[in-house]
């Protein structure tokens, strides 16, 4: 089922496109305190791993430490991408397996989850062929 709203033309149009890559320079733009505000998420984070050992001398994971949910289901890649959107596992149509992770720091048990706090979310996916980096290629995922 092809939910999306564009027509024949539209992906005409966008095929022949001349696309920037993602790591052009000038393509991000450094948001004004943007060092500041990374600085005080990495802060709170020392904090609350520093609370947690001096409570109970042990210190649980600092980062996605506390998993909320867990889904299983699959990937679909199709084969009718865009030819810029070719890259990669998406170069060809596959369906891959895949387990996401939704969680929230900090990793102490007895705060509420209604706090404000970091949260994250993972995708792990499976059976991808390619190339690997050194220290993954005899690891199967």
């Amino acid at each position: 089922m092809d939910i999306s709203n564009r027509g024949v033309d539209d992906e005409a149009k966008l095929a022949n496109r001349n696309y920037i890559r993602w790591d052009t320079q000038g393509v991000e733009k450094i948001v004004e305190k943007e060092e500041e505000d990374i600085k005080a998420v990495a802060d709170m984070i020392n904090a609350i791993q520093k609370a947690q050992f001096n409570n109970h001398r042990h210190c649980f994971s600092g980062t996605h430490a506390r998993t909320q949910g867990i889904i299983k289901d699959k990937l679909v890649v199709y084969d009718n991408l865009l030819k810029h959107l070719k890259q990669s596992m998406f170069d060809h149509g596959a369906e891959y397996p895949v387990v996401c992770r939704y969680s929230s720091e900090p990793g102490d048990p007895g705060l509420e989850d209604r706090i404000p706090q970091p949260r994250g979310f993972a995708i792990k996916v499976f059976n991808v062929k390619g190339d690997f980096l050194p220290g993954g290629i005899d690891i199967p995922t």
